[in-house]
């Protein structure tokens, strides 16, 4: 994630912009057929879906996603790609207000 933004700089600088997305769009259908083809661990439980019918409440769930690696580096990521979009004015379309959007 962090280094899509780098390479996507790199190759419109060096290639121009429609080259760039012809040569992102290959990169995006790679790993989308690498997602497919790459063999994956499955359980194999013999428990039938309708048998587990256990409910969480929202607090229990993000008490559970909490205690996980994986739920703390995806919310770094989203917090450091919305701060970097909320930072950069140039992100925005030239039709959008030029208003200040952070908070007060």
């Amino acid at each position: 994630m962090f280094a899509v933004v780098p390479l996507a700089q790199w190759l419109l600088g060096g290639f121009g912009w429609q080259r760039a997305m012809i040569l992102l769009a290959v990169f995006v259908w790679l790993i989308a057929l690498l997602a497919f083809v790459l063999p994956w661990r499955r359980k194999q439980d013999n428990v039938n879906a309708d048998e587990l019918e256990e409910t969480q409440t929202m607090s229990q769930v993000l008490v559970q996603a909490s205690r996980h690696s994986g739920f703390w580096l995806l919310f770094a990521g989203f917090l450091c790609a919305a701060s970097t979009w909320r930072s950069s004015p140039r992100t925005c379309p030239p039709t959008w207000p030029t208003t200040d959007w952070r908070l007060r």
